[in-house]
Order: C-alpha cells, then structure tokens, then sequence
C-alpha cells in the first residue's frame, strides 16, 4: 500500500455528505481486504476506527453498511 493514501479516505469518511461517506468507507474496505494485517493496523494508526463507528451510528442505510464492511475487513 502507497504510504498515505489511507489519511484521505479516512479525512472524507468525516465529511458530511452521506455519498461521500459512503464511498470513502467503500474505499477504505477495498485498501483492507485480504489478510496483510498491517493495512488494517494502519487503519487504526490514522485514526479511523472512530469515523467508521459513527458512520455506523449513523441513520443512511448505504452508510451503514459501508461502515460496518470497513469495520468488518
């Protein structure tokens, strides 16, 4: 993985347009599949599990799921 490329994403799953949430959490589920661990730490180290949890918390259905596919990866 290209080194920093997860900060944007993780910035624009703060954003507050539900569209932009949505593909940004998408996003950040496609860097993490697979078993390489070191993405989804990296997840964590750029603060992103917060964001994910809110989007979860959130009330867009498509939002929803996005978080809960990149909280899952």
């Amino acid at each position: 993985m290209e080194e920093g490329a997860l900060r944007p994403l993780i910035d624009m799953v703060r954003f507050p347009d539900a569209g932009m949430q949505r593909c940004s959490a998408l996003a950040v589920n496609a860097v993490t599949l697979g078993p390489q661990g070191a993405t989804k730490r990296e997840v964590m180290h750029e603060e992103g599990l917060l964001p994910l949890l809110a989007l979860v918390d959130g009330n867009d259905m498509e939002c929803i799921k996005a978080g809960i596919y990149a909280l899952g990866e």
